[in-house]
């Protein structure tokens, strides 16, 4: 919830929440994974922190690094065997902690027509994690590593939701 409080359903296993944690600089959560067997999960704040639960292994955040604006996390995801993962910041700047790959971020790609990035996912299209996709807020999609363009809805006058 937007408060930091877990709720589960069905066979799902609570392992905690950050409602409770006292001193947590910003409760605000902006993503929630699972651990690939389903033994813990990580909650993203919108500060860059990273809370661990159950089995979720604790690799690092950048709510500790100099220099990043707070309140610009905006996604999370696991690498495919569950030891690493990448926060994606508003501005499109990736940040891989554990296992996951570095392949390039939108910090680094001259005058893009909009640096609002508002999801990130793997690539399906590779074998393990070496590519992935960064979607923004005018529908533009960019591809990183091994990731295949397969097109995108800007300059449609479409604003995407939700990324599956």
């Amino acid at each position: 919830t937007s408060d930091g409080g877990v709720y589960t359903f069905g066979n799902a296993q609570f392992f905690g929440s950050i409602y409770n944690i006292p001193n947590a600089p910003n409760k605000t959560p902006v993503a929630i994974a699972t651990t690939p067997n389903d033994g813990g999960y990580y909650i993203l704040t919108a500060d860059g922190a990273v809370y661990t639960f159950g089995n979720a292994q604790f690799n690092g955040s950048i709510y500790n690094i100099p220099n990043v604006p707070v309140s610009t996390t905006v996604a999370f995801s696991l690498t495919p065997n569950g030891n690493g993962y990448y926060l994606v910041t508003k501005d499109g700047t990736v940040y891989t902690f554990g296992t996951a790959q570095f392949q390039g971020s939108m910090y680094n790609i001259p005058n893009p027509p909009v640096k609002t990035s508002v999801a990130f996912k793997l690539s399906s299209h590779t074998s393990g994690d070496g590519g992935y996709y960064i979607f923004t807020t005018d529908g533009g999609v960019y591809t990183f590593g091994t990731a295949k363009f397969i097109g995108s809805v800007a300059g449609l006058n479409i604003s995407p939701v939700s990324v599956q």
